[in-house]
């Protein structure tokens, strides 16, 4: 598998930006980062070959009991 993620872009100038979200009693993440991400499979019975998706970065610390939440 291949991929990678860049910075979404501004639809206007093309110029690179950063977008976050922020969910402090989000399930997922506290805090992510947006992204574009493009994801291909060379060999693997599934086929994936997707370009400019939609992504996002965050840290994720996680139990058998599900995420610990960093309380900032």
């Amino acid at each position: 598998m291949d991929f990678n993620v860049e910075p979404i872009k501004n639809p206007i100038t093309g110029e690179p930006m950063q977008v976050s979200v922020s969910m402090p009693e989000g399930f997922e993440y506290d805090r992510a980062q947006f992204a574009s991400g493009n994801v291909r499979t060379t060999r693997s019975p599934i086929k994936l070959d997707w370009a400019g998706r939609h992504a996002h970065l965050a840290e994720v610390n996680m139990t058998g009991l599900g995420v610990i939440h960093r309380r900032a």
